[in-house]
């Protein structure tokens, strides 16, 4: 499977590209493994990385916040889990470096807000995104009326998570399974409902941000 990754190059010699959290090198065509039981996101038990160099360049300052970071295109074993803005996998090989796509600061506050628009949709928050994208205001007495859309081109990701709760509906069976369950004492099938649920919330959230990022690359170009 490919994937993508983000190494620091600080302090990189020799073979070594870079290094992510806990002093782990990478090094082209050598495997690193997560050795440790367990699959929780955000923890030494699983190797992170995304889906697209674009995710991985937008991401990256609510994740890593590497200052000048290489990406890598990477070889991995199966996913294991996901948040839908980040994958963890137990296996990663680095194949090649690939070239960092370059998003200006305009781009960065279309993705935002596209992304703040599917989960978020007040009428006057709604107006004021509409009339930034198109170019009609862009003034700092508007951008100030919308600040949440702001601090999320800053974080772009914060806005996407919320789309976990925008797919509550959706997954409402699930959820009522998995408390039907609860109630019934059936914890393999309470956890397995839950699984199921969180695994809608991620793929919510993953088809938002390909959306918003679809859509600055058709629509967006300064």
């Amino acid at each position: 499977m490919k994937m993508y990754k983000l190494v620091d190059p600080k302090n990189a010699s020799g073979n070594v590209i870079g290094y992510t959290q806990n002093k782990t090198s990478w090094e082209i065509g050598k495997i690193n493994i997560a050795k440790k039981f367990g699959t929780s996101m955000c923890s030494d038990q699983v190797l992170h990385c995304y889906r697209t160099p674009d995710e991985a360049v937008l991401f990256n300052p609510i994740h890593a916040n590497i200052s000048n970071p290489i990406l890598l295109e990477i070889s991995c074993s199966p996913i294991v889990a996901t948040d839908g803005l980040k994958y963890a996998t137990k296996e990663q090989t680095p194949i090649k470096i690939s070239r960092l796509p370059k998003w200006s600061t305009n781009q960065r506050v279309a993705f935002a807000i596209r992304v703040a628009m599917a989960v978020y949709k007040t009428a006057p928050f709604v107006k004021w995104a509409l009339a930034w994208l198109s170019g009609e205001d862009r003034t700092y007495a508007a951008a100030a009326y919308a600040a949440a859309a702001a601090y999320a081109a800053a974080a772009a990701a914060y806005a996407a998570a919320d789309a976990y709760a925008a797919a509550a509906d959706a997954y409402a069976a699930a959820a009522d399974a998995y408390a039907a369950a609860a109630d019934a004492a059936d914890a393999d099938a309470a956890r397995a409902a839950r699984a199921a649920a969180d695994a809608y919330a991620a793929d919510a959230v993953a088809n938002i941000i390909s959306e918003a990022i679809d859509w600055v690359k058709e629509n967006f170009v300064n």
